[in-house]
């Protein structure tokens, strides 16, 4: 996990920058399989920046823990709750440290965990052990992710490519199992009656900085600013080989996965083909 979580080491705010929110009609989907109450006591477990979890305040669930194990995530999610607090409450709304395995909560005091683009990175059967000692009962869990479309191959090969021959991690990142069999077979792992909710597909389109500051922000790029300085440049070649008037667009897919906690004993090896790792991508 330290050497992990040192890949986010000043990652913080290039993070924010290049993440964007959820889609607004996918958090009413899964909001809504939840059966949440504003009263709800919620948990963003790899809460990274806030993405999902300020999102939830924003929507009046104020009893939202963000549990993120990285200090440069948290110094930045603190930032923008204490911005959200300018604009309107969020009493109730807290930002913790911890990871899936060690959240340092009650025993029965969540009602609902939720993981944005974050639970293919935690260990199965501890994660689902540390769930199941803080959730209420009827508790439930919602995974929600963004990928990238087949539609893009070409392109996404050919990004592919640079990465294998220029960032080391990433042929780490490729054995996971969201990589060989997508992010759906992560919540198989975790959850039990899954409901699956197909969210709309994203076209973003990238300007040559926007596009550099995106893929340097991904979870296998290198914390540090020399190495991701040397990469750069490589970036932006790719950019102009397959930009189009100074746009590239990409498609990405969105959705979430809904259910009660898998309460089955994870295997082993189903367990380290999920993840070394404990936190956020």
């Amino acid at each position: 996990m330290s050497n992990f979580l040192a890949n986010y080491d000043g990652k913080g705010r290039l993070y924010a920058a290049a993440r964007r929110p959820y889609d607004s009609s996918l958090l009413d989907a899964t909001i809504k399989e939840l059966g949440l109450s504003a009263n709800s006591q919620l948990l963003d477990v790899g809460a990274g920046t806030g993405n999902l979890g300020l999102e939830l305040v924003r929507r009046g669930y104020r009893n939202t823990i963000m549990l993120e194990p990285s200090s440069s995530m948290i110094e930045v999610a603190t930032e923008r709750l204490l911005e959200l607090s300018q604009q309107s409450s969020v009493v109730g709304a807290r930002i913790a440290q911890g990871s899936s395995t060690n959240s340092g909560l009650p025993d029965q005091s969540i009602d609902a965990i939720l993981a944005g683009t974050a639970m293919h990175w935690f260990p199965v059967a501890e994660s689902i052990a540390e769930f199941a000692r803080i959730l209420k009962p009827s508790g439930k869990v919602a995974i929600l992710y963004t990928g990238t479309l087949e539609s893009n191959r070409p392109v996404v090969n050919e990004y592919e490519e640079l990465l294998l021959a220029h960032v080391p991690r990433y042929k780490e990142h490729k054995k996971l199992l969201f990589m060989q069999s997508g992010l759906r077979a992560v919540s198989e792992c975790f959850i039990d009656n899954m409901v699956p909710i197909d969210g709309p597909i994203i076209d973003r389109n990238f300007i040559k900085e926007e596009f550099i500051q995106w893929a340097l922000a991904r979870s296998f790029m290198p914390a540090d600013e020399d190495s991701r300085r040397n990469i750069g440049p490589i970036l932006g070649q790719f950019f102009d080989k397959n930009s189009k008037q100074g746009v590239l667009t990409l498609s990405f897919s969105s959705g979430a996965d809904v259910g009660l906690l898998k309460k089955l004993k994870v295997q082993p090896e189903i367990k380290d083909r999920v993840s070394t790792h404990d936190r956020s991508s």
